[in-house]
């Protein structure tokens, strides 16, 4: 019998945006490679937002009676007794992840910008940047639960499952955000890509859109792609499913608007050659355009125009990539087991 690992109460705080919830699903899978995790989940709503200029000053700089007025900022039900461990990611559960961290004594380990508050408030944070502090833990990829080397163990019972055979492409889809904003044209040229794809490489695709996709552009995509083309589609505004896991496990390549970091992240993390697509209007912000950056240079993405699809000669874009060749989960949970 081998030996049983520890067990490791884990509270992670949601601000209910799926991006951030997938960040701490992911943290908590790599924890889960050296404890036997306990996941309790709380939704965490900063409901006084207008204090969040006073927090980080209670918390880098007090340790008085603030515990109450930070709890105070926050809508949220706590389980009973104490955690072993704080995860969360994004601006919203920030201060109360470590005020809880603080106040339980626990360890605690966060994904995203620290903002103004002091690294020390953290055992560890995950940052896409050089990292600037000891318990800094610099990351290719955001957190993410799709691990390669389970979707490649996953990978032919999926596809015996459904019936799905032969050469499979995987088609994401998102839509309209804050840095990108997409016209009927560059949906209608997206689905005369698709066809000529399944000309050129006799493949069948497996389709998603998302919430961000809307019911008209769901509806113009089915008007346009021819349905022999689909091994099966997830028109996400008549009938949503959860299919990022059997899809990622069974397709050879995948495609992504390039509107959702989230979405290119599980895309990369799966260990399947990936191509973005973004429309001619796009704005990303420092940021967003770094972590793409990141990623083409690493030549785990290539970035296509929608518009200059017709002058691309796919095959060869994807030959240029090189797939992760190790789980990520696995990766991050080295980094974390060398930190806490």
């Amino acid at each position: 019998m081998g030996k049983a690992r520890e067990v490791l109460r884990v509270w992670c705080l949601s601000d209910g945006r799926p991006g951030h919830y997938n960040q701490s699903h992911g943290i908590v899978k790599a924890l889960s490679h050296r404890y036997d995790t306990r996941q309790e989940w709380i939704e965490a709503d900063l409901r006084l937002p207008f204090m969040r200029p006073l927090l980080p000053l209670l918390l880098n700089h007090t340790r008085g009676a603030w515990f109450r007025l930070i709890m105070a900022c926050y809508r949220c039900r706590l389980p009973a007794g104490a955690p072993d461990m704080i995860v969360s990611a994004g601006g919203n559960t920030l201060f109360l992840n470590a005020a809880l961290a603080r106040h339980f004594h626990c360890k605690n380990l966060f994904s995203g910008s620290l903002r103004r508050l002091s690294h020390r408030c953290f055992t560890g944070y995950l940052t896409l940047a050089a990292p600037a502090h000891d318990n800094a833990i610099q990351v290719l990829l955001a957190p993410t639960e799709m691990d390669s080397d389970e979707l490649t163990m996953y990978r032919n019972h999926v596809r015996e499952e459904q019936g799905w055979s032969g050469p499979i492409w995987c088609m994401v889809i998102g839509g309209d955000s804050g840095f990108y904003t997409f016209t009927a044209h560059d949906w209608i040229e997206l689905a005369r890509f698709m066809a000529r794809m399944s000309d050129l490489f006799h493949v069948r695709w497996l389709l998603t859109t998302s919430p961000r996709t809307g019911q008209a552009v769901d509806s113009l995509l089915r008007d346009n792609i021819d349905p022999a083309l689909l091994l099966d589609a997830v028109w996400y505004s008549q009938a949503p499913r959860k299919v990022m896991r059997d899809y990622l496990a069974a397709a050879d390549v995948v495609m992504c608007t390039e509107d959702s970091l989230t979405m290119l992240t599980e895309a990369v993390s799966a260990g399947r050659p990936v191509i973005s697509l973004r429309p001619a209007r796009v704005s990303p912000n420092a940021a967003y355009e770094h972590a793409l950056s990141r990623l083409t240079h690493a030549r785990l993405l290539a970035s296509l125009p929608i518009t200059e699809l017709d002058e691309v000669n796919v095959g060869e874009v994807i030959d240029t990539l090189e797939p992760i060749a190790e789980s990520m989960p696995a990766i991050l949970a080295r980094k974390l087991e060398a930190l806490i």
